[in-house]
C-alpha cells in the first residue's frame, strides 16, 4: 500500500513522501486511516525551525521510534482514525475496536499506519473527530486543574488564554464552580472564547494596562499566598 507521510527532511523544510506500507498485521495490531491529525504549534514550531534542545529525548510513539530528534523526522502526536483492519486476535482483547470506528491515536502525520491496538483509544460517537484531537490538550489541562489544588472560594488566575489556557479555565470551572476564575491575556478574541465558551468570571487584557502584575493582583484575593502572586508575575514575563 502506498501511503503519504509528513516528514521534516531539514530546518524549515517539510514534505509530504510517499512510502510503502506492508499491510502485514500482526495478531495483536490493527491498520488505521487517518481521518484529522493536529499540528503542535509548540513542539513540531521547535522541530520544524530545528531549535529543540540536544538534552530532549524523542517519545518513540510520536516520532517512529527515533530517540533523538534528527533530520529526516517524522513527528506528531494527535491523530484521529479510522480501523480499516484488525489484527486475528484483537476483537478478543479488545471487543471495543471494530472496523470502521474512530479511534485517538498518540502518532506522526500520516495517511495509513500499523499499530498495535493497545495504543488506540476508542471514541464514543458523541465525541467528534474535530473534537477528540484536542484530547492531549485537554489531558495536560486536567493535570494543571489537578496540580494546582484550588480550594472553594480561592481566585485563580490562568495566564495566556491559548488551546491549554482555554481548556484549563473551562476545566476549572466545570470541576469547580465556586472559584472565581480570571484569564488573562494579550490577545483580546481570545479573552471572548474565555468568557463564552470556559464561562470565566474576569477577563483581563494586559496589553492595555499600564500596571498589570499590579492589577491582577487586586483581581486575586487579598489572602492570597506570595507564591501565587510570583507565579503570576513569572508568567506574564512570558506573554
Amino acid at each position: 500500500m502506498k501511503v503519504n507521510e509528513v516528514v521534516f527532511t531539514g530546518e524549515r523544510c517539510v514534505e509530504v513522501l510517499e512510502k510503502e506500507l506492508l499491510e502485514y498485521l500482526k495478531d495483536d495490531e490493527v491498520l488505521l486511516k487517518a481521518v484529522v491529525s493536529g499540528i503542535s504549534s509548540g513542539t513540531e514550531l521547535l522541530v520544524y525551525r530545528n531549535q529543540m534542545p540536544d538534552s530532549i529525548s524523542v517519545d518513540s510513539e510520536f516520532a517512529h521510534s527515533q530517540s533523538k530528534f534528527s533530520y529526516p523526522l517524522s513527528y506528531g502526536y494527535s491523530m484521529v482514525a479510522k480501523i480499516i483492519q484488525l489484527g486475528s486476535s484483537v476483537s478478543n482483547y479488545f471487543p471495543k475496536l471494530e472496523i470502521g470506528s474512530h479511534v485517538f491515536v498518540f502518532h506522526p502525520h500520516v495517511s495509513h499506519f500499523i499499530t498495535k491496538a493497545e495504543n488506540v483509544i476508542p471514541l464514543p460517537e458523541y465525541i467528534q473527530p474535530l473534537d477528540a484531537i484536542f484530547l492531549p490538550n485537554m489531558e495536560t489541562a486536567v493535570s494543571l486543574v489537578h496540580d494546582a489544588h484550588p480550594r472553594i472560594g480561592e481566585d485563580v488566575a490562568i495566564i495566556g488564554q491559548g488551546i491549554v489556557g482555554l481548556l484549563t479555565a473551562a476545566a476549572l470551572k466545570n470541576a469547580m464552580p465556586s472559584v472565581r476564575s480570571i484569564a488573562v491575556d494579550t490577545n483580546s478574541e481570545r479573552l471572548h472564547m474565555s468568557s463564552q465558551f470556559a464561562k470565566v468570571d474576569v477577563t483581563m487584557d494586559v496589553s492595555t494596562l499600564q500596571r498589570p502584575f499590579a492589577e491582577i493582583s487586586q483581581n486575586l484575593d487579598s489572602n492570597a499566598e506570595t507564591l501565587k502572586r510570583r507565579a503570576v508575575q513569572h508568567n506574564l514575563r512570558q506573554l
